[in-house]
């Protein structure tokens, strides 16, 4: 969700539904895996990625914009990229510092802890490319990363 609301609505408004959804879990509504949900959730040790959900689709969505676009592969191509870049990196090291943070956990053991997610997060990088591409070829007026067309 957080590369897809980067890629297909751009810095601010992918920044801005990120922190609409962070709203709705402060909240009380059971959207995070598990059904939790509650401000609890906002003081875990994972709480790193939580606050980077809406500062890496703002991040995404920056990428999203700057990168190149015109085809619909390449437009799948630069949703991949800006999703790794913004979605991977940029989340990971938020979350690394939450858990250095929260958790007093060493920054090499942080690392090594949050290895285990990245190949499920590449996988999530290529599907949110193939949403982009698909989009791309139904509806090639959209403006990807809040481009203006």
């Amino acid at each position: 969700g957080v590369m897809l609301a980067g890629c297909l609505l751009g810095a601010r408004r992918g920044f801005q539904s990120m922190l609409l959804f962070l709203a709705a879990v402060a909240a009380g509504l059971p959207l995070l895996s598990g059904g939790r949900g509650g401000l609890g959730v906002f003081m875990a040790p994972s709480a790193g990625y939580l606050v980077g959900y809406a500062l890496a689709a703002g991040v995404t969505g920056a990428l999203m914009h700057t990168l190149p676009q015109g085809t619909a592969l390449r437009t799948a191509a630069s949703a991949f990229i800006a999703s790794v870049l913004g979605g991977l990196v940029f989340l990971h090291a938020m979350g690394i510092a939450g858990l250095v943070l929260l958790a007093q956990m060493p920054l090499d053991k942080a690392f090594l802890a949050d290895l285990v997610f990245v190949p499920g997060d590449l996988v999530k990088c290529a599907l949110c490319a193939v949403v982009v591409h698909t989009v791309a070829k139904a509806l090639p007026d959209w403006p990807f990363g809040g481009r203006e067309r």
